[in-house]
């Protein structure tokens, strides 16, 4: 008989499920089988932020949970709530001698520098994480965030976010003729100041005035700067301009199969599962070269990238992108390859279930 691998038993943690976007996405999409031994373990309240009372009551079910699971998959981002609590669930989980994979997804900066500055902050963080079995990174440039905080991983492997292909037609490459009175741009994230959404509107506002090219804008998200937003689109009488709100399934589908190009000037991110998708449905990335983006998107090669936050930056660097037919239509082709080969639920859950093999 052939040796067999005996899987072990995982349980991911994860927001609840009403929380929209980031980590649930990812997992939302994966499609595990019985004998996978997946369970999820939701650390958050429904549709808001727990009390006391509810995180306590969230590290009993915990306990519970972790009696027979052989590896806990934590998923936090580096913010302070986040760290506070996978810290604690990260020492739970090694009382009880379970392997502890960390995969970070969201990263804040200024916490990280907070964390650094203040060696006492920074002596705790290290001797919490540093407990971890192994980190599951964005790109390489994380590593180099976690050894400024003073964790020195055993075991790192590096994962993308996923591209759900489920309403993707049998077509290898999405290829949809640049029109040039309808070039149709596409932001999909939560309005926040964070995403740029400011810089999105500025840009839209300075591409109008271009004589050659039509333009199309289609914003696609809630939060707390969606009416600011549409108030700057009435004053400035920007008609070519449409928010969805929040929308998923086919809805979701038809904003990236008619789109050309995928526009997200943040000025944070850890690798937003929006890239992933943009790829996937063969559009060109207009972005910034930050968090682990430019392990995955390079520029003239999947999109175009700047460091600047300046409207007219971003309004040249589309003009330029889009004048020339050739390079876009061979970034949309390789992007899709490229994410067809590395981001689709079927790739990233293989990838996992190696990884919780080898652990």
């Amino acid at each position: 008989m052939k040796n067999r691998i005996n899987t072990p038993a995982v349980l991911i943690t994860l927001p609840h499920h009403t929380f929209h976007g980031g980590v649930g996405n990812i997992y939302k999409t994966i499609k595990w089988n019985k004998e996978d031994k997946i369970t999820y373990f939701y650390n958050t309240k429904e549709k808001k932020s727990g009390d006391i009372v509810f995180f306590l009551y969230m590290l009993f079910r915990f306990i519970v949970s972790i009696q027979k699971i052989g590896i806990v998959h934590l998923n936090p981002s580096l913010n302070p709530k986040a760290i506070f609590r996978d810290g604690i669930l990260l020492l739970l989980a090694k009382v009880f001698r379970k392997k502890v994979i960390i995969f970070f997804h969201g990263w804040d900066d200024v916490f990280q520098n907070v964390i650094i500055k203040n060696r006492l902050y920074k002596w705790v963080f290290s001797i919490i994480f540093n407990k971890a079995d192994c980190f599951l990174l964005l790109g390489e440039i994380f590593l180099n965030k976690l050894n400024l905080l003073g964790i020195n991983p055993e075991k790192v492997f590096y994962l993308p976010t996923i591209a759900d292909d489920n309403l993707l037609t049998n077509e290898i490459f999405h290829d949809r003729l640049l029109n040039n009175n309808d070039i149709h741009l596409l932001f999909i994230a939560g309005f926040v100041p964070s995403k740029g959404v400011d810089i999105v509107l500025k840009t839209i506002e300075l591409l109008n005035k271009s004589e050659d090219f039509g333009f199309k804008l289609t914003m696609v998200g809630d939060g707390p700067e969606l009416e600011k937003c549409k108030r700057f689109v009435l004053e400035k009488d920007l008609k070519n301009v449409i928010f969805t709100g929040y929308i998923e399934g086919i809805q979701k589908h038809n904003c990236l199969a008619n789109a050309d190009i995928l526009f997200l000037p943040s000025l944070s991110e850890g690798l937003p599962c929006v890239i992933m998708e943009g790829m996937l449905y063969g559009l060109a990335i207009v972005t910034r070269p930050i968090g682990g983006i430019p392990y995955w998107v390079k520029h003239n090669l999947n999109g175009w990238l700047t460091e600047s936050i300046d409207p007219k930056t971003f309004s040249n660097g589309i003009l330029l992108l889009i004048r020339d037919h050739k390079l876009m239509y061979n970034i949309r082709r390789n992007n899709q390859r490229t994410a067809i080969e590395n981001f689709t639920p079927t790739k990233v859950k293989n990838k996992l279930k190696n990884i919780y093999n080898e652990l």
